[in-house]
């Protein structure tokens, strides 16, 4: 999909999230990817945006969305 290669353009070593863990009861789940190439200026990429905005829909269980609690969480590795 030309979304998400896009997408992995804008990310650090092309690691788009990827879906982790979900709990069937409730839909609610845990993505995980790498850093965004935002830098100094504050680039922005509208295809990781769109990749972004669908994962948050889909984790409400509705095709516009829901009023659930989304949160990004930044883990960096150790180096």
């Amino acid at each position: 999909d030309g979304q998400l290669v896009q997408a992995a353009t804008f990310r650090a070593r092309g690691r788009v999230p990827t879906l982790t863990w979900a709990d069937v009861r409730d839909g609610a789940s845990i993505w995980r990817g790498s850093q965004p190439k935002v830098g100094v200026s504050g680039a922005t990429n509208l295809a990781d945006e769109g990749l972004l905005a669908a994962i948050a829909r889909e984790d409400a269980g509705e095709p516009t969305g829901g009023d659930r609690c989304r949160e990004i969480v930044d883990c960096p590795g150790r180096d």
